[in-house]
């Protein structure tokens, strides 16, 4: 199943495949595949969930806007990305990894998660949201 056509969630630019790559290479770490693979459906999970509220509300998602690749992905500050630095294997990786799951390869191992924190983290909407799985360093969750 493809969800960039089951939703019609567009498909990302080059540039934007970049930012998305080098956020889930931050947010990682890139210690371990479950992280990255987990947060590239966060990433996509947050689309789907914005395209869904602005079908039935018929207005943006308080969070996640339009859905568009960079409204979803809140942490990331893409004019502090420093696209000179070398391109790693962790960010070829985490490229590869996100365009895995565009393609509908692969069960999404969060549950339909849109929030995450490391383990090690508490945030306060923690108490409230509902734990749907764990990675090797990252809690993901539901609202």
């Amino acid at each position: 199943m493809n969800m960039l056509t089951e939703v019609s969630i567009k498909r990302p630019t080059v540039r934007q495949m970049m930012v998305l790559g080098y956020w889930i290479a931050m947010m990682s770490g890139g210690d371990d595949e479950s992280d990255i693979c987990g947060l590239c459906h966060i990433l996509l999970n947050r689309a789907i969930e914005a395209i869904e509220h602005i079908t039935r509300y018929k207005s943006p998602h308080p969070i996640y806007g339009s859905g568009g690749w960079l409204e979803v992905c809140v942490e990331c500050c893409p004019e502090q990305i420093d696209f000179d630095q070398a391109f790693t294997n962790v960010h070829a990786q985490t490229i590869a990894a996100f365009c895995h799951i565009l393609t509908g390869r692969g069960s999404d191992p969060t549950f339909g998660a849109t929030l995450f924190h490391k383990h090690w983290i508490e945030p306060e909407w923690a108490a409230t949201a509902r734990p749907t799985s764990s990675a090797f360093n990252l809690m993901f969750y539901r609202p």
